[in-house]
């Protein structure tokens, strides 16, 4: 085998891995979306329920807190709304996935080219895709790629469970937590 075809082959494998980081890109942004959307919806009808506690339930001495609390929870919603808003999961998830399918046509066209010179010049097409779309996937969407695919990267099986529990916990934690603590907080206070 000569050095041209050795480095045929290792393309083939960086886009192939491309292809499926972008892939885990676009359904982790997406899953973000989700997340976001339904956490501030969720944080929001908490402040619903609020609203509806009748003010017998609360000692006096509370009453003034429990005003200020609900301007600052909406403010802190209104604040989240807008910063999620401004990361565009959507939009970058849509570019990332239309990203992927161009890539994959330039793959299966690749694997199928007979001459160096269409090789080449698919390899000229892989970088020009590459460098059109503004954005990138992650580390963890390739490490995810990777892992799924734990036989053909000679990753443990340990080590590939491990990788898929981070990175679910990276895309949730956030979520996970804005609505967890509020309930785990008024629990906290009338236990205490």
């Amino acid at each position: 085998m000569n050095t041209l075809d050795v480095e045929f082959q290792k393309f083939d494998k960086k886009i192939w891995c491309t292809i499926g980081a972008r892939f885990n890109a676009y359904r982790r942004l997406q899953r973000r979306q989700s997340a976001s959307i339904f956490s501030i919806s969720i944080l929001s009808l908490y402040l619903m329920v609020e609203a509806f506690i009748p003010q017998e339930v609360v000692p006096t001495e509370l009453e003034a807190w429990r005003k200020a609390f609900v301007v600052l929870s909406s403010v802190f919603i209104l604040i989240l709304s807008l910063l999620e808003a401004r990361k565009s999961y959507e939009l970058k998830a849509e570019r990332l996935h239309n990203n992927a399918m161009a890539l994959n046509r330039v793959y299966d066209s690749f694997r199928t080219s007979a001459s160096e010179q269409e090789k080449m010049k698919k390899i000229d097409e892989y970088h020009q895709l590459i460098l059109s779309c503004p954005e990138n996937h992650e580390p963890c969407d390739d490490a995810l790629f990777r892992a799924s695919r734990a036989q053909d990267f000679g990753v443990g099986c340990c080590e590939a469970k491990g990788i898929k529990a981070a990175y679910f916990i990276s895309t949730y934690w956030l979520y996970a937590a804005l609505v967890l603590l509020p309930p785990l907080a008024v629990v906290g206070i009338w236990i205490f």
